[in-house]
């Protein structure tokens, strides 16, 4: 299954943090260097084994570690109306 960002969601990387705005509903979340990365991937090409494997190659992490936290995350997302699937897949 591919993810891609809500049509409702803005975000700019500053730094190393995003600052991504849901303007239904008026709110702002800020996501560490990795998960600006993450969602900067999350554009419904992708896979999530495709994001998995630019994470472990950008990033000095645990495989099975980084497996487990991005499926965390990715659902995070996805309650939080930030990601959704991409329909067109």
């Amino acid at each position: 299954m591919n993810y891609q960002r809500s049509s409702e969601v803005r975000y700019r990387i500053v730094g190393d943090t995003a600052v991504v705005v849901r303007q239904d509903v008026a709110e702002v979340m800020l996501l560490n260097e990795v998960g600006a990365r993450v969602l900067d991937l999350l554009d419904g090409n992708r896979t999530i084994a495709d994001i998995h494997r630019v994470i472990l190659s950008e990033y000095e992490v645990d495989r099975t570690e980084l497996e487990e936290d991005l499926s965390r995350f990715i659902g995070e997302l996805k309650r939080a109306g930030v990601v959704q699937p991409n329909e067109n897949q």
